[in-house]
């Protein structure tokens, strides 16, 4: 049914032509005229077409250096699990990379990320290093919806926290959607005599956190969460 404007004339007569075929009602060339019937009728319709959304891409960041344990690892799998669900409903394609570093960054599979413990140093900069790495040669800024998720317990050498802000600020947030930087609070024993040991050459649990917020305090593209572990 519709309206005789929109009356699709080739595929109403076709359908006529069938009709009076099964029929007996044409039978060339004795009988050749044919009347469409209200049951031959067809009408151009709209169709709905799905308008492919921008391609999206969520770099995973985490710390493997030898200060994150196994509680740290679970509560880094939940918020990459609550991250990647929020950006797959809103984007058609979503493609995810996982890098692992301590003093060093390599990209890994999604098993890797989650199971793999290196135990040495930590130098949070060669994570970002690696990941505009990847951007530049994989994920054109104009082609990609780009997200970078570093998960962190705070720890850092002293040295290094400089570089990894002006990677941040140089690097990093001129081409992204969004840095979300989370840092895992988890209470360490340790930590006391270590910091009055006079030998530490890390900076004090919770410092990179407290630095980027310092640096950054009005950039929008900069989402910053404290995580809590409950001990």
């Amino acid at each position: 049914k519709g309206p005789r404007s929109l009356l699709h004339l080739k595929r109403t007569f076709f359908e006529a032509v069938k009709r009076a075929i099964a029929l007996g009602e044409f039978r060339p060339p004795d009988k050749t005229v044919i009347v469409p019937q209200n049951d031959d009728l067809w009408f151009t319709s709209f169709d709905v077409v799905k308008e492919p959304k921008n391609n999206a891409v969520i770099f995973f960041e985490r710390d493997v250096s030898g200060s994150v344990g196994e509680e740290e690892r679970k509560v880094i799998s939940y918020l990459c699990d609550l991250c990647e669900f929020w950006l797959a409903q809103n984007y058609d394609r979503l493609e995810k990379v996982y890098i692992i570093h301590d003093d060093q960054a390599a990209r890994v599979s999604r098993e890797e990320f989650f199971t793999v413990d290196w135990g040495g140093g930590t130098t949070c900069s060669v994570a970002l290093a690696k990941t505009h790495e990847i951007i530049d040669v994989e994920f054109p800024v104009s082609q990609w919806n780009i997200y970078v998720v570093y998960l962190s317990d705070g720890f850092n050498w002293s040295s290094d926290n400089e570089i990894f802000l002006n990677l941040l600020s140089e690097k990093i947030f001129p081409i992204v959607n969004q840095f979300n930087y989370a840092q895992i609070a988890i209470h360490r024993p340790w930590w006391p005599a270590y910091d009055k040991s006079g030998a530490k050459t890390f900076s004090s649990p919770g410092t990179l956190g407290q630095e980027i917020l310092k640096r950054f305090p009005n950039v929008e593209n900069l989402a910053y969460a404290e995580v809590a572990t409950g001990n």
